[in-house]
């Protein structure tokens, strides 16, 4: 299975250098990542699978939380001239980066571990969502 896993994020990944979806390039390395995911949660129960699709569900929430640090750093830091300046966006863009990562994770683990009534009425899912959620931090 990791090698069919393995070959697809390859494919997807060759597939994604050379597309476009809205002007913007595809980001290889997360295509490798859904396809992983994915293709790992293919090969489980049903009642698993659907504890992974709502996990899944929160951690895609959270994943693109960074996007605008990212286009802010790409933005101002080549346009600094003064090295202490750099230096001090360059400190101030990773303090809120670890912030905001530590925060997202906390969030993608706790809410689904604590509360996971909010993403399904079915208790049978529960007790597989709080044993899937701490993998968030992996």
């Amino acid at each position: 299975m990791f090698n069919r896993t393995l070959l697809r994020c390859a494919y997807i990944s060759c597939l994604s250098l050379h597309t476009q979806v809205g002007g913007q390039r595809s980001n290889p390395s997360l295509d490798c990542t859904f396809v992983a995911v994915q293709s790992s949660a293919t090969a489980l129960r049903p009642a698993l699978v659907a504890a992974h699709q709502v996990l899944w569900q929160v951690w895609n929430l959270c994943a693109f939380g960074h996007t605008p640090m990212e286009q802010a750093a790409l933005a101002f830091l080549p346009g600094t001239t003064d090295r202490n300046e750099y230096k001090e966006l360059v400190k101030l863009l990773l303090g809120v980066g670890v912030v905001v990562g530590a925060v997202t994770a906390f969030v993608a683990t706790a809410v689904p571990y604590y509360l996971p009534f909010l993403f399904t009425p079915d208790a049978q899912l529960w007790p597989i969502m709080k044993s899937i959620a701490p993998q968030v931090w992996s």
